[in-house]
């Protein structure tokens, strides 16, 4: 949501006097905000010159191609297009942002396998990885470090991720671990099936793989973003040996970006 806060920001602050809105200066308000990018265009739908001054405009289409979020980390597509924006521009004009009515948004993103193992080697990710498993397994892995994680995307909505758990202490040994699974996403839910886990080459019974998987999907529910006044909805996905692409609905209630 921070993205989409700046995004806004962006757009609503550079009304001019006159009710013009430049989409170059829009562009460029949304590089400042990416680490780069091959390809960002910007295409704003005018209305009258008095509703740009009340702070709303009909529609925003944002066509991006080798966006980084950070260094290491592209995305290879992402498209936008919102409902109409209607903000409160006696806010806007004092640093604040306040929606008068909620934000509506269609997303289209795409993600190769290469760009995603290359962001898997950054340090920044391998961090929120660490940070990530120990919420999911606690002590289970105290004393190791994530090295070395690997994707791939194996057709058929199904990927493989493999990683080693490198002890801290010399005398520890690494473990390797490998776990594929089917991904079932439609609307708010989002499901691993099939999960299969192996440490070492052996692969770990039902009995402990099933609660682990249990857990990722209830955190995977997107139902849970509707407390902070986020609706999200996958309407449509793909996941082939090369990329993955999602096609979402988000609305975000004022209060989500308060």
């Amino acid at each position: 949501m921070e993205w989409i806060v700046g995004l806004l920001t962006g757009i609503m602050t550079l009304l001019a006097p006159v009710g013009v809105i430049s989409e170059s200066l829009v562009e460029d308000a949304l590089r400042d905000r990416l680490s780069s990018a091959e390809s960002l265009q910007v295409r704003i739908d005018n209305v009258p010159t008095h509703q740009l001054l009340e702070g709303r405009v009909d529609r925003v289409r944002i066509a991006g191609r080798g966006l980084y979020p950070l260094p290491d980390a592209r995305i290879a597509l992402l498209d936008i297009e919102t409902d109409p924006i209607d903000v409160q521009m006696d806010q806007v004009r004092q640093g604040h942002l306040r929606l008068e009515e909620p934000l509506q948004m269609a997303m289209h993103v795409v993600i190769t396998e290469d760009d995603l193992q290359t962001a898997l080697q950054s340090e920044a990710v391998i961090e929120q990885l660490q940070d990530w498993s120990e919420d999911i397994f606690g002590e289970g892995i105290d004393g190791y470090d994530l090295v070395d994680p690997k994707v791939q995307f194996l057709g058929d909505r199904r990927l493989q991720v493999k990683v080693q758990l490198q002890g801290r202490s010399p005398d520890v040994d690494p473990i390797a671990i490998s776990a594929a699974v089917t991904i079932d996403a439609l609307g708010a839910q989002v499901q691993l099936l099939d999960p299969q886990i192996t440490i070492d080459n052996e692969p770990l019974p039902d009995e402990l793989v099933n609660p682990v998987v249990q857990g990722l999907n209830q955190q995977l529910d997107l139902r849970s973003l509707e407390n902070e006044g986020i609706t999200a909805r996958l309407l449509d996905w793909e996941l082939t040996p090369d990329t993955l692409s999602i096609v979402a609905f988000v609305k975000a209630e004022p209060k989500a970006l308060r």
